[in-house]
């Protein structure tokens, strides 16, 4: 039997030793494999794990180094005869190779306490469902002694355990406020108070904790005390936060005081307070971002004072840009969901497109109702729903995703106030006035991550035994996650045809957008609402780019094609690359012409500007003609 232990300090401990690593680099391999436990971790998030998005040339030997000296301590081999016998059954640990990754396959006795922890908190909520309240206290009492100190404390974490560090660590604290509510309700405030006190003084920010133990206090008798907790936790907020206690806890002091507070144990004061989780479910074929994650990150988990548009200054803005289909909406939502614990209030997500206010009214409307507004306590005019989402949020830590933002005034219109809140926001072309405190840039997939999220909706096998198909995919979709997953889900419909078949239809195919389907018809779409927010002369342009055999282009061939100034032909040029839509020629590619002064279009949107231009056509708009042009400069 061998346990594992990663709720504290990193721990494998057999029958009669001890067997932990002190090389960092083995610990966080061992860890990446436990937390997938049973399954085939690829080889591509292994390196991305221990090298981020820089390995060395020698990454997959060192890899090699470090799987071989787990089997050793772990006293496993894996030839191809031993991988066959634990897959029929054979007991004991066993590290295998696998065609894309390793697998870390446990024996019958062997045990990892982040599955017991998370079976255990699984059978509460399943007790607690069912009505059984002090069964379910029980379970999480059984579950949370597992944990030994913060998860992994004494381990490097990189880009991939981080996210299942957040998600573990924001599991323990719900159920520790769940068990925290259910002790509540069976009238257990006496034995409370010590334990709450002690989180209390270790989470001075933690108002929860703050309004449980004032809630344990009176029903303790201890009313004065009560009083004390809320005077002190106020006086560190104000001098350590600049904030005042939120209208929940004002108002349960105010209860305190009036000797109005329910002394029944029927659960918590807080278990009331509505606290909306509006962002969608993550994908679960995420892959890469590590980089735009942390500095993401960086900007919404510092509380320091930043420009925005709150009086209080505090409130952070994270504008997320990039090319069409390159997975803003995604990353957004990916985000959202591990930066969770940051903001216990709630989070908020609306994706306002091209809306108009009354758009925005029903945004704000649904915003309310989620905070536990009533739409019947709600006002009608939009002026007067800004103010009340403000003043909702002014004391709060609430974070607002907004995917999908055409106008800065609608992002205005949408921002929480309060300094400990946080707008995350994703816009088709970069919007100037949002005065955002961070802008994050995303480009497309690395070729590697294109291949690995071809993995994660393929599995692992199918894409290992066709590795030069698989990066032709990669490049035929430019490493774009919305087309990688439109070829992704016709090879799943298609289990028959090979990847190298589907590399070749594109190859000769004479619209790739039409054979990847209606993933290839999103992507059109997409590209097509962001050129329709261009200025007309940046249009026609993308126009012209349809009909030059060359995929380069200058100011001057555009000033010169449509009878308009150098700088109107700058400008134009240059909204198309604030878009997206083309790019600068970098120095290190031929352009033929002065570095900085050439944009190029990509093949694939070379072929969309022409089915933007042929549909341009067709519905009479005129295309791109001079005449035309000069009259709008």
């Amino acid at each position: 039997m061998t346990r594992f232990m990663m709720l504290g300090p990193l721990a494998v401990v057999t029958a009669d030793r001890t067997i932990t690593p002190t090389a960092p680099m083995l610990r966080r391999t061992l860890a990446l494999l436990l937390l997938n436990v049973n399954s085939v971790v690829s080889f591509g998030t292994l390196v991305e794990e221990l090298w981020d998005e820089n390995p060395p040339r020698s990454a997959k030997t060192t890899l090699q180094t470090y799987i071989y000296q787990w089997r050793k301590l772990l006293g496993s081999s894996a030839t191809p005869a031993q991988s066959a016998a634990v897959a029929g059954g054979f007991p004991g640990t066993a590290l295998l190779t696998r065609q894309a990754g390793y697998e870390l396959r446990l024996g019958p006795d062997d045990v990892v306490d982040v599955d017991q922890f998370e079976s255990a908190v699984r059978r509460a909520k399943a007790k607690h469902g069912d009505g059984l309240v002090e069964d379910a206290s029980t379970a999480l009492r059984s579950a949370l002694a597992l944990w030994r100190g913060a998860i992994l404390d004494d381990t490097e974490i990189g880009p991939v355990l981080g996210a299942s560090v957040t998600r573990l660590a924001e599991a323990r604290q719900e159920a520790l406020e769940l068990r925290l509510d259910l002790d509540l309700q069976l009238g257990r405030h006496r034995e409370l108070v010590s334990e709450l006190s002690s989180l209390v003084r270790e989470h001075p920010g933690h108002e929860g904790f703050v309004n449980k133990l004032m809630v344990a206090l009176v029903r303790a008798g201890r009313r004065s005390d009560a009083l004390d907790v809320y005077r002190r936790a106020r006086v560190e907020m104000v001098e350590g936060l600049g904030l005042e206690p939120s209208t929940e806890t004002q108002r349960l002091h105010e209860a305190i005081l009036t000797g109005e507070v329910d002394l029944t144990p029927r659960g918590s004061a807080t278990a009331a307070s509505a606290r909306p989780a509006q962002i969608p479910p993550a994908g679960s074929h995420f892959v890469g971002r590590g980089r735009e994650y942390r500095q993401l990150q960086a900007t919404v988990a510092d509380p320091g004072q930043h420009d925005g548009w709150s009086a209080g200054g505090g409130m952070r803005v994270v504008e997320i840009v990039g090319a069409p289909g390159v997975g803003k909406t995604a990353f957004v939502t990916h985000v959202g969901h591990r930066l969770r614990s940051l903001f216990p209030d709630g989070q908020l997500y609306a994706s306002p497109g091209a809306t108009d206010d009354r758009g925005i009214a029903e945004i704000l409307a649904g915003f309310l109702e989620g905070a536990g507004v009533p739409p019947q306590q709600q006002p009608t005019r939009l002026t007067a729903l800004i103010s009340m989402f403000r003043t909702w949020t002014a004391d709060r830590k609430v974070l607002v995703v907004l995917d999908d933002v055409v106008s800065s005034s609608h992002a205005r219109m949408l921002a929480p106030s309060g300094a400990g809140c946080a707008l995350l926001l994703t816009s088709r072309i970069p919007l100037g006035a949002v005065q955002a405190t961070s802008t994050v840039v995303l480009p497309p997939l690395t070729e590697q991550q294109a291949v690995d999220l071809l993995a994660r909706r393929l599995g692992e096998q199918r894409v290992a035994a066709e590795p030069v198909a698989a990066r032709l995919l990669a490049q035929m979709c430019e490493r774009l996650p919305v087309l990688l997953h439109a070829a992704a889900g016709k090879l799943a419909a298609q289990p028959e045809w090979s990847m190298a078949r589907l590399a070749e239809r594109l190859t000769s195919a004479e619209d790739v957008l039409a054979e990847l389907g209606a993933g290839g018809a999103a992507f059109l779409v997409n590209v097509d609402s962001t050129y329709r927010e261009l200025p007309a002369v940046a249009r026609a342009a993308f126009d012209f780019l349809a009909r030059r055999p060359t995929r380069a282009v200058t100011a001057e061939v555009i000033s010169a094609e449509f009878e308009v100034p150098a700088t109107t032909a700058k400008s134009a040029l240059e909204k198309l690359a604030e878009a997206y839509l083309i790019e600068v020629c970098p120095p290190a590619l031929d352009c033929h012409h002065a570095c900085g002064d050439t944009y190029r279009i990509s093949p694939l949107m070379s072929l969309v500007a022409k089915r933007l231009a042929t549909t341009s056509h067709a519905a009479g708009s005129g295309g791109a003609q001079p005449h035309r042009l000069r009259a709008l400069v």
